[in-house]
């Protein structure tokens, strides 16, 4: 395990099931990556690696590879693995539907709207949409087009979640101090409505619906748009960052993002990131990507990265929210199991006011969100038993 103030890059404990679930995630996948799981697969704890598999949602990842493999997988593990993949894949085709039925609504009132995460990184990293899990569909809008935005969410059938009040006022207030809000649909299905991609406005601040963008097919006859790639890494290096990287599914993406990139491409998009203002978290993915996935680094520029204090914090952190007994459990079953992804995003914030204003705006949105706990807890429990009578799972 790395220490906060070692300077060396981050080193992982010894752990079977945790290098077999890397290995199964990795991309491409070729002969010789078969061979080497089919070894590793020998020793295995089952139900230790299905346990992991679901805290990290990769299943849809990694239960082609092992079938690919010839890996003798316990007959009932290997069941339920088979099943949650079919059912990612399903999830993911029932979200394209609905995308395109966002997509058309929002073009027919004129509100830019781009779709950010889920299935337009899917294609990007993997080629398909079926592997990625995804519990929701992300959307990003101008914060000036937030009250019409959610009059369309309305006509499609969308009720507000968090904040759990969908007056005029709850949602102004609620998108003052976060960048998003969560609506629940009629059908179960989960969505989120973003007017900005970093909470604190030191990150990212000039990436938004008006940024350089990229339109990808995600099914036939279905394109959505999304992030260039420059802003596309900038935006994942803050999002896996503000919560400490703690599912592996992120880095997953974001290395299968960059398969094939060498040292001087991956150089290239960390100097966009820092004019961004995605510097810290940046660094830290490259240098988890690369210990993890093999993501091509420049070995100076890695080392220089690590003898800076916040990046060794939030690689720390991500370490810390990755493996071990936080490996196999959801953080907050874990005692103060959430507080590494509280200094990942303290961390990564430039200035010190930066910093004061963010603890103050964590204080904030976690006093309001305790207002609303009873509404959320009903409603997740509502989206959860429509979701499993679709046999979808969150």
């Amino acid at each position: 395990m790395i220490s906060a103030f070692s300077t060396q890059p981050p080193t992982f404990a010894s752990d079977r099931e945790f290098d077999l679930l890397v290995n199964c995630c990795r991309r491409p996948v070729s002969p010789a990556a078969h061979e080497r799981i089919h070894r590793e697969s020998i020793t295995i704890d089952w139900p230790r690696f299905e346990r992991l598999a679901l805290r990290h949602r990769v299943e849809g990842l990694v239960w082609p590879v092992l079938a690919g493999a010839a890996v003798e997988v316990p007959a009932e593990i290997a069941r339920r693995l088979k099943e949650r993949a079919f059912q990612i894949a399903r999830q993911n085709l029932l979200a394209a539907a609905e995308c395109k039925r966002l997509r058309d609504a929002f073009a027919g009132a004129g509100i830019d709207l781009l779709f950010i995460k889920g299935l337009t990184v899917a294609v990007l990293a993997y080629g398909s949409i079926m592997p990625k899990a995804a519990s929701d569909v992300d959307v990003l809008i101008a914060p000036e087009a937030l009250l019409p935005a959610c009059d369309i969410f309305r006509q499609l059938g969308y009720q507000p979640l968090l904040p759990t009040a969908g007056d005029e006022i709850a949602l102004a207030q609620w998108h003052a101090v976060s960048k998003e809000s969560i609506w629940l649909g009629a059908d179960g299905s989960m969505l989120e409505l973003h007017t900005s991609l970093a909470d604190h406005p030191e990150l990212i601040p000039s990436i938004g619906v008006g940024s350089a963008r990229q339109s990808v097919e995600v099914a036939n006859d279905i394109q959505l748009e999304t992030l260039a790639r420059n802003e596309l890494f900038a935006y994942l290096c803050v999002h896996g960052a503000s919560s400490a990287w703690f599912r592996l599914k992120w880095l997953a993406d974001l290395a299968a993002l960059l398969a094939g990139s060498d040292q001087t491409e991956t150089s290239g998009l960390y100097d966009r990131a820092v004019g961004l203002g995605a510097g810290v978290p940046a660094a830290a993915a490259l240098i988890l990507a690369h210990r993890l996935f093999g993501v091509a680094v420049d070995q100076e520029q890695l080392r220089d990265w690590m003898r800076r204090p916040a990046v060794r914090l939030l690689v720390h952190a991500s370490v810390k929210s990755l493996t071990g007994a936080r490996g196999e459990v959801e953080l907050q079953q874990v005692p103060l199991g959430t507080v590494w992804i509280h200094l990942a995003q303290l961390g990564m914030i430039p200035s010190a006011k930066g910093k004061l204003s963010e603890a103050r705006r964590q204080l904030l949105i976690s006093k309001m969100s305790r207002q609303d706990g009873k509404a959320l807890t009903a409603g997740t429990r509502t989206a959860s038993a429509v979701s499993a009578r679709r046999g979808w799972r969150r």
